[in-house]
């Protein structure tokens, strides 16, 4: 709006006049739109005498409404998606606050030459998937080897219950799956007792129920330690939490070809990478250090599980 004051301050004179042009603008608007056009417009609260008709002598017409919608929608702020925390969700977001707030979580990790694993997993693939009629995975060699070395290694296989420190006598690993809309934890009893054809059988019959909600209870109760695999993924290395009340978890990165000096000559092997972590309440860096070398050791050498 121009003023016609001095200086160009606006008059009420000058507001009147432009709220008149304005109304006959609307009104010529109304009589140049067509009954569909004027239609939408009005259904959507759009003043006709904004818009240029695009119809013929200036018509508006039923495309330029659209266009001035869209246009409109485009400049509005989106609105935020809220996802309520229940169920599920919210028992993993208060176990797992619980458990970084209470317990001091110390990670240490280490890199394990996999090519004797890979060897070993390739000549018994076609064994155990014909007497299982299951494939063989490195979550299975991986569940042996941890439970042979947490039997040497009883303060890594305990339970903080009653500001008491439980050892435990087998070694009852939980298995992380991932599900819909959170993570499960079955637990594989008696571990260090079962050969690669029992854990391969066990560890996908309970994996296949947590997926399909048909876990019970006592599957997800008792566990002494925790394994977190996310070698399926391009993740080298993270840091598990702690499922409490156990005293520590081992996180497991992706198997990748990586330069490694063998033998003093630079040469490509799978590399992977473990992450523990543990309850120094419980488990000091020495014995957890110790537990963790033992498993790179038995990884790189897996035939020692034979003894």
């Amino acid at each position: 709006m121009k003023g016609s004051g001095e200086h160009g301050r606006i008059h009420r004179a000058d507001v009147e006049c432009y709220a008149a042009a304005a109304s006959r603008k609307e009104e010529a608007a109304e009589v140049r739109a067509t009954p569909l056009a004027r239609k939408i417009a009005a259904d959507q609260g759009l003043e006709l005498g904004q818009l240029e008709g695009g119809g013929e002598r200036g018509k508006v017409v039923r495309s330029d409404v659209e266009r001035a919608l869209t246009a409109e929608k485009k400049d509005q702020p989106k609105e935020k998606r809220v996802i309520k925390l229940q169920g599920m969700r919210k028992i993993i977001a208060q176990r797992m606050s619980q458990s970084a707030y209470t317990a001091p979580h110390v990670t240490i990790t280490t890199t394990v030459d996999m090519t004797a694993a890979k060897t070993l997993r390739t000549e018994l693939l076609p064994v155990i998937e014909k007497q299982t009629g299951l494939r063989l995975s490195y979550t299975e060699i991986m569940l042996k080897a941890i439970a042979s070395c947490l039997v040497r290694h009883p303060a890594l296989n305990a339970r903080w219950e009653n500001d008491e420190v439980v050892l435990q006598e087998d070694t009852n690993i939980g298995l992380a799956v991932s599900v819909k809309d959170g993570l499960l934890v079955p637990v594989i009893f008696g571990a260090q007792r079962m050969g690669l054809a029992e854990l391969v059988t066990k560890s996908k019959e309970l994996a296949g129920k947590a997926r399909d909600n048909k876990l019970k209870p006592e599957d997800l109760s008792g566990g002494s330690f925790t394994v977190s695999n996310l070698g399926m993924y391009a993740v080298d290395s993270f840091t598990p939490i702690i499922n409490q009340p156990e005293v520590a978890i081992l996180g497991i990165g992706q198997i990748q070809d990586k330069p490694a000096v063998v033998g003093g000559e630079l040469k490509a092997r799978p590399i992977m990478t473990l992450s523990l972590s543990f309850d120094h309440r419980v488990v000091d860096g020495a014995p957890a250090a110790a537990f963790l070398t033992e498993l790179k050791t038995v990884l790189e050498q897996p035939y020692q599980l034979l003894i």
